[in-house]
């Protein structure tokens, strides 16, 4: 488990009403670390944002955490 998926899991945890629906998995591809981070419906628009300021805030932070382990990141929002 990388730091990015700790820090996406923790921050997608925090803004739903349900964090005990967030799922976050991450898979190691050739371009680096691709985090799946699943929701219901209707916590997904929170973990968005209004015109995806929220989820490219997100993407920043993992971004982030992930270039102190040489990593690159990449996350992909879905609802169940």
């Amino acid at each position: 488990m990388t730091r990015a998926l700790n820090v996406v899991e923790i921050i997608a945890k925090s803004l739903v009403d349900s964090p005990e629906l967030v799922n976050a998995t991450e898979v190691d591809t050739d371009d680096g670390v691709k985090i799946s981070l699943r929701a219901e419906s209707g916590s997904l628009g929170k973990l968005i944002g209004r015109r995806g300021r929220t989820a490219e805030a997100i993407r920043a932070l993992a971004t982030a955490t992930a270039e102190l382990e040489n990593q690159h990141v990449t996350i992909h929002f879905l609802d169940d």
